[in-house]
């Protein structure tokens, strides 16, 4: 394991939490170079993304609940950014129609 498997938090975000394995299975999906891009607000503060495609589209993986306040801070630093939710333990409330098409069949991010 990479950067998530360290033992210490010395150098690390303040806002790092453990990765669950659902949260590792998705990053692991995408090529070493795009996972945990670093970016430093005009204020200093270190954010990490937890995928970062050479286009610029930041990802984020979630499986733990969020404030409104971070989600709203996230979006408006990373401005291109789109949310992969964890949405298993609440599935049974959503109807899916129209199932998105595989992955292969995309075009690059």
């Amino acid at each position: 394991m990479h950067y998530w498997a360290h033992f210490g938090r010395r150098n690390c975000d303040p806002k790092w939490e453990n990765e669950t394995p659902w949260h590792r299975s998705w990053k692991s999906l995408f090529p070493e170079a795009w996972l945990e891009v670093s970016k430093v607000a005009p204020d200093g503060e270190v954010h990490r993304a937890d995928i970062k495609t050479p286009k610029g589209i930041v990802v984020e993986v979630q499986h733990s609940a969020m404030s409104d306040v971070e989600r709203l801070s996230r979006e408006a630093f990373y401005k291109n950014l789109v949310w992969v939710i964890d949405g298993s333990v609440f599935k049974q409330n959503f109807d899916i129609y129209h199932p998105l098409p595989a992955p292969s069949l995309r075009g690059g991010l």
